[in-house]
């Protein structure tokens, strides 16, 4: 009898959180490789240096099989965008010739910074239209998380927990950055480091 309420309960609540909608994996170790799409990890930060660029990388994806190409707006459905901020980049000029692209970048990245200073990164997702033009000067806008790894648990690290330190909460941290083009709303890399 004890045993047909517990699966009772187990499915009722499996019903329930079916009906919530789509439930966003927890953070694991895995989101910090790159793996083949036999879902082995072949790289990590920290093997060959402190920072992977997917890009580097064609024939692999992320744990949760993002890839290089891949529509922004889907990719994305697969994180906890709460746990993500973004940020506009302005390229630097490699010549002459480009120091007027990169003070306009510049300009941009300034201007898009405050302009969507209050915006969150879930809302941000579906307004990328509005900085499609930031790709015509270079621009390089991306989201991002911090993570920390201590216990053999990987979780979100809040700015209030990073402000502390990992030398107090003890643990390994690393971060996520999942490039973004504005104009054609793709993935264009994902880089992770060993660095916060």
């Amino acid at each position: 009898m004890c045993r047909r309420i517990l699966v009772l309960l187990l499915a009722g609540t499996l019903l329930l959180t079916g009906c919530a909608g789509e439930k966003v994996p927890e953070w694991e170790l895995g989101d910090v490789f790159f793996f083949d799409y036999k879902g082995e990890a072949k790289v990590a930060p920290g093997d060959e240096k402190t920072f992977i660029y997917l890009k580097d990388y064609p024939s692999l994806q992320t744990y949760r099989g993002v890839r290089v190409g891949d529509d922004a707006k889907e990719a994305l459905k697969k994180y906890n965008l709460d746990e993500f901020k973004f940020e506009f980049f302005a390229t630097k000029a490699t010549s002459e010739e480009f120091e007027e692209l990169s003070r306009k970048c510049g300009e941009m990245a300034k201007e898009y910074t405050e302009k969507y200073e209050d915006v969150s990164a879930k809302e941000m997702i579906n307004r990328l239209e509005e900085i499609a033009e930031f790709a015509d000067v270079n621009g390089k806008f991306y989201f991002f998380v911090q993570l920390r790894y201590y216990d053999n648990k990987m979780e979100y690290l809040s700015p209030e927990r990073k402000e502390i330190g990992l030398r107090k909460l003890g643990g390994y941290g690393f971060t996520i950055l999942i490039y973004v083009n504005p104009k054609t709303e793709k993935i264009t890399d994902v880089r992770i480091s060993d660095v916060l």
